[in-house]
């Protein structure tokens, strides 16, 4: 391999091999990029023969597409403007590969690239992530896995022949290292044993060539990856895995840190066994869709996911645009209240020899047993302590929707205690309309109504006004409702909770194609965010076009998507979430 020019008339140093990694890295999840790489590879990668033991994360890109991929991506991108014509293809892969050979300085050989130069499997390894994140230079090292060795090494011998009299040449067991010294951090190439290898520095690459040759542990030997890689779909675009108990010390540091910003200790415990051991992910496309899979090895400690089946999207019209459903809110709730009040009462013990001032108004909210002890105030107005004061619902829902008509918003919970939900609602709106008893304006009113045999209040508030003297071009309407029925606590902006009421179920969201078919059978689960974004934007888009000029050239690409949901699962091994984003035809 010929020794790089001094004479070059501008550097292009291996941080151009750097860019041009990430930026095709980066492709295997771009429009564009996902088809100009698409070569059918088989399927299987060869995983991360080159990264040491000690990796902490390790990020694999699969250019070429392999185990239908291809046609997968193909498809899908038709819904975006430029790829209507499958024959533009070839042309749009063209330009890019030449345009990526001038960014690393050097001719693309006859052929394909990913293919007959290079096989389309990228891999990026991370170490000493923590300190990464604090601000030290990353450790880095990167695997371009190769099919042709000779033309890699004459693509190689272009970029050194114009990468500047910076750029230095060392041996390692008989191995050339070019390192970029002008580079920062100092960046290192090399190739070996069919991998182009690039690094932060001269001892990264040759930690890299120590692995591939058997000298030293690999990051393949490390139990913990194998497990979580082992759950990887082989047709993929991507993957991706964290050691998560790498970052416990910047999580303990992250806390104490907050308290000394807030004075306020937080309960870490025993944050091995609370955070979650490692992190691995997919990225798949299909025809309609692409799909994110995240799996997490939970701690030893972690508190279980619970998961269930609910009808409360029954309870929302189709037509909801956003729509997000957990699992027992109550208990929840009463969860973090609890914590908190165990955090104040920490505090209040620590503050002992220096109390606050009874008289200053925020003692009040400092004093555990004055905001949720069975003597507190509102325990007595409320019927039951701040934390318990929601624990008969169990799964709840909230949903929107957005129209030229303004904006309505819903919330549906399902009752588990009958009594309890009559009294406590009771409660507090009794406490409404003693305000509004109080309000001398006038322009808080409580009322009732009968709807279908259910008692629904009104509480009318001016809201569109206060919106518009804030400047907000939004109507929400005025009218607050809630009802209690047999089965479901209800609340809502607009005529939801009348809608609610009245609705059999049969043109609701829980039985609309669009949400079926996002949710995929997926249940039982451990909730859902759902959002028809192509209705959205269908509405936003003269607003948007105001608001930002850019967004008539985003516009065209953003129709293209239609829904996308978020279902987070678990099973014995794992914690697991899919993200789904669906595109129209």
């Amino acid at each position: 391999m010929s020794t790089p020019s001094a004479t070059a008339p501008s550097r292009r140093g291996l941080m151009r091999w750097s860019v041009a990694a990430a930026a095709t890295a980066a492709l295997v999840v771009s429009g564009s990029g996902l088809v100009v790489f698409a070569q059918s590879g088989a399927g299987e990668s060869q995983g991360p023969q080159f990264a040491p033991i000690s990796s902490v994360a390790y990020v694999e890109a699969r250019l070429d597409l392999p185990a239908g991929q291809e046609e997968a991506v193909a498809q899908m991108l038709t819904a975006f403007p430029g790829f209507a014509d499958p024959g533009s293809f070839d042309l749009k892969r063209d330009e890019l590969l030449a345009m990526l050979a001038a960014e690393m300085g050097a001719s693309a050989p006859d052929g394909d690239l990913i293919g007959d130069v290079f096989t389309g499997e990228l891999g990026i390894a991370l170490g000493d992530l923590e300190s990464a994140m604090m601000g030290a230079e990353p450790t880095l090292v990167a695997g371009l896995a190769v099919a042709d060795a000779e033309a890699a090494g004459a693509m190689m011998e272009g970029l050194m022949a114009g990468s500047g009299e910076s750029t230095t040449e060392s041996s390692y067991n008989d191995v050339t290292i070019y390192t970029d010294t002008m580079s920062s951090p100092p960046m290192s190439l090399a190739m070996h044993d069919a991998w182009v290898l690039l690094g932060t520095g001269e001892g990264t690459v040759e930690g890299a060539i120590d692995v591939l040759d058997g000298n030293a542990p690999g990051l393949a030997q490390n139990e913990a990856f194998v497990t979580a890689w082992s759950r990887l779909p082989t047709p993929r675009m991507g993957a991706a895995w964290m050691d998560l108990t790498s970052l416990t010390g910047f999580v303990e540091l992250a806390g104490m840190m907050a308290e000394g910003e807030t004075g306020m200790a937080l309960p870490m415990g025993d944050l091995a066994g609370l955070l979650p051991k490692d992190m691995v992910a997919s990225l798949v496309a299909d025809t309609d869709r692409v799909t994110l899979d995240v799996m997490v090895t939970p701690g030893d400690d972690m508190p279980a996911e619970v998961l269930g089946v609910s009808l409360l999207s029954l309870a929302f019209p189709s037509d909801t645009q956003v729509y997000l459903e957990t699992r027992e809110l109550g208990a929840s709730i009463e969860t973090g209240l609890n914590s908190l009040a165990a955090i104040l009462a920490e505090q209040e013990m620590m503050a002992a020899d220096d109390p606050m001032d009874p008289s200053d108004p925020m003692a009040m909210f400092m004093d555990p047993e004055a905001l949720f002890g069975e003597e507190s105030p509102f325990t007595d107005m409320l019927g039951a302590p701040l934390p318990e004061l929601l624990d008969f619902v169990a799964d709840a829902s909230f949903g929107a929707g957005l129209s030229s008509d303004g904006l309505w918003v819903g919330m549906a919970g399902e009752i588990s205690d009958k009594a309890a939900a009559d009294e406590r609602v009771s409660n507090i709106l009794g406490l409404i309309s003693f305000f509004a008893a109080m309000d001398e304006t006038g322009e808080i009113v409580v009322a009732t109504e009968m709807v279908d045999d259910v008692e629904v209040t009104n509480i009318t508030l001016p809201i569109d006004a206060m919106l518009a003297e804030e400047g907000v071009p939004l109507s929400l309407g005025d009218t607050i409702s809630v009802a209690v029925t047999d089965d479901i606590l209800l609340l809502g902006l607009g005529d939801f909770v009348q809608s609610a009421i009245l609705s059999d179920g049969t043109d609701s969201l829980g039985t609309s194609s669009g949400f079926l078919d996002a949710l995929a059978g997926d249940t039982p689960n451990a909730g859902v965010m759902y959002m028809n974004i192509s209705s959205l934007l269908d509405v936003l888009d003269p607003m948007l076009s105001m608001m930002a000029p850019e967004w008539s050239e985003i516009a065209p690409y953003a129709a293209g998507i239609d829904r996308m949901i978020v279902v987070p699962n678990a099973d014995d091994e794992v914690v697991s979430a899919r993200m789904t984003v669906i595109v129209g035809q």
